[in-house]
């Protein structure tokens, strides 16, 4: 390249880069087009004149989901330090950046399915409006147990909606009933089916991870037998979402059970574009890596322990 053709980028890219210069305005300094600033601009990058250096504050966390997206195929990763925190401290830094999320991605026109579950109910607690307008916010999955709680998934609906100025419908059902022939009827019902309806229009579904274990909240709250339980295990279940069981391999299986759930079903749940799914914990980590392997969710909001777990 000839020694003016150089001088003339350098002094473009310093005043374009160091001086604030936009595109239109050096084009009239020098008197050439616009598209012909930003060409020189492109050529300074590939011939080495220009190198952008990007001081990350949060290189671990943005490493970790550079390769928890290249691992399973994530649309996007967020992953949030909170490495000795104390638990009040470490659930309010994740919770916040799985609220910026959330304000940051849920758009006019859209409707969007919550799940139950403690990490969701932290993050949308902390949601503020995004002045989107003509959002509808709908429950993935019907109560839990006799007894309400503020992690349900209605009770997620209304505070989400509620925050961030957004309609909503609650559902009026159990989550799990005796028989078929009781959902079959339930599921008639104008208030029930008018939720279940609009899963068909689902664009966004925010979902919790859980293990398959007498521990687990979701399995603590669902009134289910330990026979019922040890079904679900030895159908080889290591995760749940909602009313879906997923083995090992990212299969869903445990149809029997699922089958007697009020909620968005495991073929529903794959046709939603855009499943965000909010775990955490080391505890976690073989059910997380079974929702993943299974291509269940397109987005994972975690901590940093749990992403180094999971790669």
């Amino acid at each position: 390249m000839e020694k003016e053709k150089i001088k003339q980028m350098v002094k473009i890219c310093q005043l374009y880069y160091q001086e604030g210069y936009n595109q239109q305005e050096l084009a009239k300094k020098f008197r050439i087009s616009r598209p012909q600033i930003s060409r020189i601009i492109s050529s300074a990058k590939e011939e080495g004149i220009v190198e952008i250096n990007i001081n990350n504050p949060f290189s671990n966390e943005s490493n970790i989901e550079k390769q928890l997206m290249q691992k399973f195929g994530l649309n996007d990763a967020v992953i949030v330090e909170t490495t000795n925190m104390s638990i009040d401290q470490s659930i309010a830094s994740f919770s916040k950046a799985g609220a910026f999320y959330l304000e940051n991605v849920l758009r006019k026109g859209n409707v969007v399915g919550v799940m139950a579950g403690k990490s969701i109910q932290e993050v949308v607690l902390r949601t503020r409006s995004n002045g989107e307008k003509n959002v509808l916010v709908i429950p993935l999955v019907g109560g839990l147990g006799v007894q309400g709680a503020n992690w349900h998934a209605n009770s997620n609906v209304i505070q989400l909606a509620e925050s961030m100025n957004y309609e909503y419908y609650v559902l009026n059902a159990p989550a799990i009933v005796s028989s078929l022939e009781m959902k079959s009827q339930l599921i008639q019902e104008e208030a029930i089916n008018k939720v279940l309806e609009r899963y068909e229009d689902l664009q966004t579904a925010i979902v919790g991870i859980g293990e398959t274990t007498e521990e687990a909240t979701f399995f603590k709250t669902m009134n289910l037998s330990r026979e019922k339980l040890q079904e679900i295990k030895d159908a080889g279940a290591v995760c749940s979402i909602g009313t879906i069981f997923i083995n090992a391999q990212g299969e869903e299986v445990a149809k029997s059970i699922s089958d007697r759930m009020i909620g968005i079903s495991g073929e529903k749940l794959k046709q939603t574009p855009l499943v965000i799914g909010i775990a955490v914990g080391v505890e976690k980590v073989e059910a997380i890596t079974a929702a993943l392997s299974g291509k269940w969710i397109d987005v994972l909001i975690t901590d940093v322990q749990t992403g180094e777990q999971l790669i």
